[in-house]
């Protein structure tokens, strides 16, 4: 059986700061083996974990320049895509910031169509600038990028509504109303209305 030596504030006087300094150093160095336990230190990250930091610094900065050239749409899912604790707390912040900053003035659209008879169709795909942004009118809001913009409406491949509409920054909901008639021409135009 082991002796344990008793040390009160009387002997720790006559100690040299020295000794002081030796004595609680082992103390430090033996105490996990002595506790049966192990440093706690945050372990450094895996090669996965690495990785993944670097992603999310890359989406961190791709989002700050998309949000700097007016691409909001883009830089929401890029802000997105990062605002993940496993990133490290300070990407993790800036990239929640960020989101919430773009998410702010990011500006949407609902795309409506009805029939001649009034009926709403939702097999309409809408294109802005060229892109698929819908394919299917589910009466949700759609985020897009502020400025001006030209939207076609089609059924099967056929277009029968076009518009050009210049989006405002923070205009939120903004419905693009267009009327579906058999045999329709592209000539016919979108009417656009703010939607309170």
């Amino acid at each position: 059986m082991s002796q344990h030596r008793v040390i009160d504030r009387r002997s720790l006087r006559n100690t040299t700061p020295g000794a002081l300094m030796a004595a609680s150093s082992l103390a430090f160095l033996l105490a996990p083996f002595l506790l049966g336990g192990s440093f706690a230190q945050a372990e450094p990250p895996s090669p996965d974990g690495k990785s993944q930091v670097r992603a999310c610094r890359a989406s961190f900065h791709s989002a700050q320049e998309k949000e700097k050239s007016g691409q909001l749409a883009e830089a929401s899912k890029l802000f997105a895509s990062c605002a993940d604790k496993a990133c490290g707390a300070s990407i993790w912040h800036g990239c929640v910031a960020g989101n919430s900053r773009v998410r702010a003035t990011l500006p949407s659209i609902i795309p409506l169509a009805v029939d001649d008879g009034g009926d709403p169709r939702a097999d309409v795909e809408v294109k802005m600038d060229g892109r698929v942004i819908t394919s299917e009118l589910t009466g949700r809001p759609i985020p897009v990028d502020p400025g001006p913009h030209d939207f076609s409406f089609s059924v099967d491949s056929s277009v029968f509504a076009s518009a050009k509409i210049t989006i405002v920054e923070g205009e939120r909901n903004r419905s693009l109303v267009v009327t579906y008639t058999k045999g329709a021409h592209a000539s016919r135009s979108a009417t656009a209305a703010n939607q309170p």
